[in-house]
């Protein structure tokens, strides 16, 4: 708290040794194939994709997991935010219901639909499920327009549990959405849903560079299995 009232970032440095077995991966895939490029693959590529779910991947990084794999069989991935979405939800303590809806609304079985309608611009990437901090800081922010410190704020307030501070945070969110033609039944609605979830939201930058790791090993993998080369190390 005191270092973010004085304007400064707060930086978490973590050595992370599956850095090093990507590196040694990427290169052994760039020796079979002087074209191979990581960056030049989309990330929503269906036989990565696909490499992540099956592979050996998981393996070397923090994903790793049997239950996450058991997730990812369920889920069957079709484009890069749906791993985000998983691994956001793979954490201890696992939201057994919110893993559920995120299966169903992949799949169709259940509507995507948000569940206030001045949530839908927002929550489109996640299904109409609110799963990350990002989402409700800018939900605060373009829906009852607070500032940036502001929202982030709020995010903080909420994720307390206070009764003071939450009052505080609603009657500054449903005042701004009523500023911005959001009728009050509706704005109660959507920072009832604030409420209920900020606490358990996670980090998606957090969740999105381990995933990106997972790719990344999945890529090197698909392309030396092209090449008919050994696979990547594992951890």
């Amino acid at each position: 708290g005191d270092v973010a009232e004085l304007g400064l970032w707060c930086v978490d440095l973590l050595p992370r040794p599956d850095l090093d077995r990507l590196a040694d991966a990427e290169a052994r895939a760039r020796a079979a194939d002087p074209a191979f490029d990581e960056n030049a693959t989309p990330l929503d590529d269906p036989a990565v994709l696909r490499a992540v779910c099956e592979g050996p991947a998981l393996d070397s990084t923090a994903l790793g997991d049997r239950g996450f794999r058991d997730l990812l069989r369920r889920l069957q991935p079709g484009r890069f935010t749906d791993l985000v979405a998983a691994w956001s939800l793979w954490r201890d303590p696992v939201d057994a219901g919110m893993v559920d809806a995120l299966v169903e609304r992949r799949h169709g079985r259940v509507p995507a639909d948000p569940p206030v309608p001045c949530l839908g611009p927002h929550l489109g990437e996640t299904y109409g499920l609110l799963l990350y901090q990002e989402q409700v800081i800018r939900v605060a922010r373009e829906v009852a327009g607070l500032a940036a410190e502001e929202a982030a704020g709020m995010r903080r307030g909420l994720a307390t549990r206070n009764p003071t501070e939450v009052a505080r945070c609603r009657a500054a969110f449903v005042s701004g959405a009523a500023g911005r033609g959001v009728p009050e039944p509706e704005a109660c609605a959507a920072f009832d849903l604030l409420e209920a979830r900020t606490a358990a939201a996670f980090c998606k930058g957090h969740a999105a560079c381990e995933t990106l790791l997972a790719w990344r090993f999945a890529r090197a993998g698909t392309q030396r299995a092209a090449t008919r080369t050994k696979p990547f190390p594992r951890a």
